[in-house]
């Protein structure tokens, strides 16, 4: 073949591919772009949950003492958390629902399918001394159920508005089984990770307070906050839904592993 016969050949070769680069490059263009529209919606989003001012707070709700509810300690007798009142103690062992796993969601968890929460989230810590306090009972089995409606007190160390380390109780409300699981079901958030399929629990695990016009600022740090009703301790703050800030607050239901405490104290004791 000839000098000019193989340069022709190369030549149409070049100009295959240049327009092949041509035809492909609007289709980048155009992936590019629904790349950038999907980030900066999904940053919206973020900033959005972040962002938006959250409820306002539920008449009552302010600073408490540990004076007026000495049950309440941080394993020291202590209002506020950036002092050293009271006195350390440290913990000799713990006890932890067996059947409880991690279960927070995965990256795409809560994008895919709808996120469940195992049960059992609950934990206690065997003191190396008894406290000198007054200590409030949990609530059992046998008790009267929980069914929407009564009035509880919400204590904890990070419920203030500005986030603050200062023991805060909150007024509040124990919401309806069904209205919890609703509201669980249609959480969506932007926020990291994110949830566009909304959360199923076992109600025999868990309870919720605090919707609407009861909802307190609650923080993933205010965990283990306690729920009081009539005296009792029927709930430890275990989880929120970040998608809305009037959404009820989700706590582990005492009565439902108040056996296996006992027990475990129990044999503590021996």
């Amino acid at each position: 073949m000839s000098e000019a016969g193989e340069a022709g050949k190369v030549g149409e070769a070049n100009g295959r591919r240049r327009a092949e680069r041509s035809r492909a490059r609007p289709r980048t263009r155009v992936a590019v772009a629904s790349v950038l529209v999907v980030v900066l919606g999904y940053a919206a989003g973020v900033v959005w949950d972040y962002t938006r001012p959250g409820p306002a707070p539920v008449p009552g709700h302010g600073p408490v003492t540990t004076q007026d509810h000495p049950w309440r300690v941080v394993i020291a007798h202590r209002d506020d958390l950036r002092t050293d009142e009271g006195h350390t103690v440290d913990a000799v062992g713990k006890w932890v629902d067996p059947e409880y796993a991690d279960g927070r969601q995965t990256i795409v968890g809560g994008l895919i399918r709808t996120d469940h929460k195992t049960p059992g989230d609950i934990g206690v810590l065997l003191l190396e001394e008894e406290l000198p306090y007054t200590t409030l009972p949990m609530a059992a089995a046998d008790d009267p159920p929980l069914t929407g409606g009564e009035t509880t007190e919400l204590l904890g160390w990070r419920v203030s508005p500005e986030d603050e380390p200062v023991l805060w109780g909150s007024p509040s409300r124990v919401e309806p089984d069904d209205e919890c699981a609703r509201r669980a079901d249609r959480t969506r958030s932007f926020a990291p990770p994110p949830t566009m399929h909304g959360m199923s629990y076992d109600t025999d695990s868990y309870l919720c307070a605090g919707a609407d016009g009861f909802a307190a600022p609650i923080r993933g740090t205010d965990s283990g906050s306690s729920l009081v009703v009539d005296g009792l301790i029927v709930g430890v703050l275990a989880w929120t839904l970040p998608a809305e800030t009037t959404a009820p607050a989700y706590y582990t239901r005492v009565a439902s592993y108040e056996e296996a405490i006992a027990r475990f104290l129990d044999e503590a004791d021996r």
